[in-house]
């Protein structure tokens, strides 16, 4: 009885994922974008969080009792060794690049140039902030009886191009982006939106008229701010004027990440180590408080 309800559990944890991501790409690209990991490996991730999760009905935990709790701390802690184990490539990248200021950039191997960012066309925040990169994501919130639900409706990328210093020209058209600038609105039906809000509502076809809405709106956003430095990671190639670089996505990945080099090393040390540590205690743990709370028995 308890390999038929641990297959089924991790079965329909299976049907669940396939649907999400056929019904909803947006969550499931943000997702993929925010652990940098997707295709076969967001698969094989995602199943073996599943396995793990449900390991306790195959030593004996029945499916109503209290044992979820310990699965969902451990479906957490999963999900943050994800994060860690998507973040050790741009740790390494960063940590093991030159660190140049624009100005000492020289077309050739990965570099890694700090600069606030200069760009004519900023792309908006829903919050009405320049940036250089949004990832936004828009979804209705429904009530069934005292559940909550949550719909995506639309989510995208935006990234503009911008300059370093006078020479650095940045050009990526899908950098992978390691930022904890973020943002969170919710505007419910009958509340006027703020003017960002309402602006950038109607500036994309797929979302909702700012004043036609049935269903609580909920906008969540990841960003770079164009007023802040930002680290660039990538292989600088001669540009078209003399004395110009360029750094694009032609030649490899391209990584962006909130603040100067040194706070950019720092943040992707503590997302690969701190997070990871958690992750994996949080995992362990859960799966230890699950086997507490539940009928299950270790082998001796």
């Amino acid at each position: 009885m308890g390999a038929a309800s641990f297959l089924g559990m991790v079965g329909l944890a299976a049907v669940v994922a396939v649907g999400v991501r056929r019904y909803q790409p947006s969550v499931v690209g943000q997702l993929a974008r925010q652990t940098g990991v997707d295709g076969r490996a967001g698969w094989a991730a995602s199943l073996a969080a599943a396995a793990w999760a449900f390991l306790p009905l195959l030593a004996g935990a029945r499916t109503r009792t209290a044992w979820a709790v310990g699965a969902a701390v451990a479906g957490v802690g999963c999900y943050l060794l994800v994060v860690a184990a998507g973040s050790v490539g741009e740790y390494r990248l960063l940590s093991g690049v030159d660190h140049l200021d624009p100005g000492a950039v020289r077309p050739g191997e990965p570099v890694a140039v700090t600069g606030e960012p200069t760009t004519e066309e900023p792309v908006r925040t829903v919050a009405g902030r320049p940036s250089v990169h949004v990832d936004w994501l828009v979804r209705r919130v429904r009530r069934v009886g005292a559940r909550r639900t949550y719909v995506a409706v639309a989510g995208d990328v935006e990234t503009a191009d911008f300059a370093l210093g006078d020479s650095v020209r940045v050009r990526a058209t899908a950098p992978r982006v390691v930022s904890n600038a973020e943002g969170l609105s919710t505007v419910a039906p009958d509340e006027a939106p703020s003017d960002p809000v309402e602006s950038f509502l109607a500036a994309h076809d797929d979302l909702p008229d700012p004043a036609d809405r049935e269903h609580t709106l909920r906008l969540s956003e990841t960003y770079l701010p164009a007023d802040e430095p930002v680290t660039v990671v990538g292989r600088p190639r001669q540009g078209a004027e003399p004395g110009e670089v360029v750094v694009d996505d032609e030649d490899g990945e391209v990584v962006f990440v909130r603040g100067d080099a040194d706070v950019a090393e720092r943040q992707l040390y503590r997302r690969v180590y701190w997070v990871g540590a958690a992750g994996l205690a949080m995992a362990l743990g859960g799966q230890a408080l699950g086997v507490a709370l539940s009928a299950a028995t270790l082998p001796v």
